[in-house]
């Protein structure tokens, strides 16, 4: 199976003509179908935007060995986003480690990436991993 017809798989997938594919990924149709006739190889570009867009996994797009394109992201559910930071604020609070914003926010996409909830083994792993880095400093 090629690099062109794992980008086909996913086109199609998505239900897609060559043109509205093209489009969203910010290519022209005649681009597209070189891509998918193998003529020659994305660039890199396209396959974070085929990462982007259609959340697929550019390795898989390079490297894949079959045609059923699998998810690489999940739709983001903001609020338990939101809620991991607060909860990783708060664990960085109780073990007296002091992380900027950004640093938190790094942790809890991290975390959140993981499927942490934050209960049992999971909070007590990223407390155990908190105090030592706090130790560290």
């Amino acid at each position: 199976m090629s690099v062109g017809k794992r980008i086909e798989a996913i086109r199609k997938r998505a239900e897609l003509s060559q043109g509205a594919f093209a489009e969203k990924l910010g290519f022209s149709r005649r681009t597209l179908h070189a891509w998918e006739k193998d003529l020659t190889p994305p660039p890199v570009v396209a396959l974070v935007r085929i990462r982007e867009v259609f959340d697929v996994d550019p390795e898989w797009v390079i490297m894949g060995n079959d045609l059923a394109p699998p998810r690489h992201y999940h739709q983001i559910d903001w609020d338990l986003y939101d809620e991991a930071v607060r909860e990783v604020a708060k664990i960085a609070a109780e073990v007296r480690l002091v992380l900027t914003n950004e640093q938190l926010e790094r942790l809890a996409r991290i975390e959140f990436a993981n499927g942490a909830r934050f209960a049992g083994p999971e909070r007590a792993r990223l407390i155990e991993y908190m105090r030592t880095f706090s130790l560290e400093r």
